[in-house]
């Protein structure tokens, strides 16, 4: 699995990765999806200065509403289903495990799926404003 999200073996054969490329794959997954997400909205609104506000929001939205900082278990409940199930949570999630050591399947998979769902439906949208400009 370690090739797969862009690492290698250390040279005494562990799979311990100085240089963080273990969890490199995850956010450049989730920074595509992210480039996607604002270029459906840049393509949606009339003017530069609307699509920086309007692609300020779901960035904020994300990284604040997510396991980033904090954990989600501090967050009010009705916070809590939206903080655990989202990308930027299950990315996060998923680096941590690989980083810290830890059960790191189940987040990696959905961080994965989340990405991969992401573009499935933007690029296609990203794609439609574009032709249709």
């Amino acid at each position: 699995m370690w090739q797969v999200c862009g690492a290698e073996p250390e040279e005494d054969g562990s799979d311990e990765d100085r240089d963080g490329g273990v969890h490199v794959e995850f956010r450049s997954q989730l920074a595509a999806a992210h480039g996607a997400l604002l270029a459906v909205i840049g393509l949606a609104v009339k003017d530069a200065e609307t699509a920086q506000r309007a692609g300020t929001l779901p960035i904020l939205i994300f990284i604040f509403a997510s396991s980033l900082a904090v954990p989600v278990d501090t967050m009010p409940g009705w916070l809590q289903a939206f903080a655990r199930n989202q990308p930027v949570s299950v990315t996060m999630n998923a680096v941590r495990a690989l980083t810290q050591g830890g059960p790191a399947a189940h987040w990696a998979w959905q961080s994965l799926a989340w990405a991969a769902g992401l573009l499935i439906v933007l690029f296609p949208a990203a794609t439609a404003l574009y032709r249709r400009t």
